[in-house]
């Protein structure tokens, strides 16, 4: 089964969560413990998403997202739970839910896609991730195995 791992942000405060978790992802072998075909952290990818697709079975998509939960909690989507109630974060164009419906009516999809939403506090112009969604980290990274080992 080929299998990607996919974080989603920006430089900017708790919206580069993604690119952190990808990032220690492959610190803790990931790639081979869970023969990850694919694993790549993206600055909003908007429809070139759908490229980073291809050849895949399984994605899994980490991003932050701004919901009015506390800053930190954690919400696995699959794919077809993805709507307008879940807003990811998107600095321009499309965003990740948006690419997702879209490649879902063009068959473009892997079979299985499952997205991790990190609820954060702002994303403002700042370099630092907050505490709060630095510590959910772990958490998160226990839920990715548990995805990428089925």
């Amino acid at each position: 089964m080929n299998k990607g791992l996919f974080g989603v942000g920006s430089p900017f405060g708790d919206d580069q969560i993604g690119w952190l978790v990808v990032r220690t992802a492959v610190e803790c072998g990931y790639v081979e413990r869970f023969a990850l075909s694919r694993i790549e952290a993206l600055d909003r990818p908007g429809i070139n998403l759908l490229e980073r697709f291809a050849g895949l079975d399984m994605a899994v998509v980490v991003d932050a997202m701004q919901s009015g939960m506390n800053a930190g909690t954690i919400r696995r989507f699959e794919q077809n739970e993805l709507g307008k109630d879940c807003r990811m974060l998107s600095g321009h164009g499309l965003g990740l839910a948006e690419t997702l419906a879209l490649g879902r009516s063009l068959d473009l999809l892997p079979g299985h896609v499952i997205v991790y939403g990190i609820e954060i506090g702002a994303a403002g112009a700042t370099s630092q991730i907050s505490a709060s969604v630095e510590a959910a980290m772990s958490c998160l990274l226990e839920k990715l195995a548990a995805d990428l080992s089925s």
